[in-house]
């Protein structure tokens, strides 16, 4: 065979190569990256995991430029949500790392150790992997079913309905009598309504030590309560 049609033979061989990953490679890693979600506690009823890199043989080495995952039906310890759209950027699969994170759960219920469970409207997600600012809003029904449920185990109080007032101050309700409390974050990062006469101290939300989350500030607005935290996903 001569030289020439050894090196057509070549570079066909290396063409195909090269197309083959850039149809294939991106696929056999969408299946590496469910696996890897299954493995990390993360379930859910359907899930679409979309893998790139740039160039695509990159992903030989698990390594990708951007994971997007969307799923239904979600389920991680302590946490449902409805329906999940994430984007992790700069990610190793084999160290499972990655640099940035974006995207939301919306449906979402919050099951803390102690206490009954939260229902939230949706949670947005966004920054670096160890330091994500987690957004968590809860509508107005949701804080106020949240209240009653506290003041009812905390306090033996009835409490008939709730308002919402900006910035940060809440109205309850009760049989002949209204009180306003003033929603506060506390030093251990637990979500509270405080009288601010009385001193009486309501906790509404806490977050476990133990997990990734504690949250820093909130504010009301007319989605209802907005309560944002630091969230740290590099360990």
């Amino acid at each position: 065979m001569r030289l020439r049609g050894c090196l057509f033979i070549v570079a066909a061989a290396v063409a195909v190569l090269l197309g083959l990953s850039w149809v294939v490679l991106p696929a056999v890693m969408s299946g590496v990256a469910r696996g890897a979600l299954e493995s990390a506690g993360v379930h859910s009823d359907s899930v679409q995991v979309d893998v790139s890199a740039s160039p695509p043989w990159r992903l030989i080495w698990l390594d990708a430029d951007q994971v997007r995952v969307r799923a239904g039906g979600v389920r991680i310890e302590g946490l449902t949500a409805e329906r999940l759209d994430v984007t992790l950027r700069d990610v190793s699969l084999s160290r499972r790392t990655f640099g940035v994170i974006e995207g939301q759960l919306d449906g979402v219920t919050m099951t803390p150790v102690d206490g009954p469970s939260v229902e939230v409207s949706s949670v947005a997600l966004s920054g670096p992997a160890e330091s994500a600012t987690a957004t968590l809003t809860l509508a107005a029904p949701q804080l106020g079913a949240l209240v009653v449920s506290a003041a009812e185990r905390q306090l033996g109080m009835r409490v008939t309905s709730v308002v919402l007032e900006a910035p940060d101050r809440l109205v309850m309700k009760l049989p002949g009598q209204s009180v306003t409390g003033q929603l506060v974050i506390d030093e251990s990062g637990a979500l509270l309504l405080v009288d601010p006469i009385s001193g009486t101290r309501l906790a509404l939300l806490s977050t476990d030590p133990s997990r990734p989350l504690r949250l820093r500030s909130l504010r009301v607005t007319d989605a209802g309560l907005e309560v944002t935290g630091t969230l740290d996903l590099s360990g």
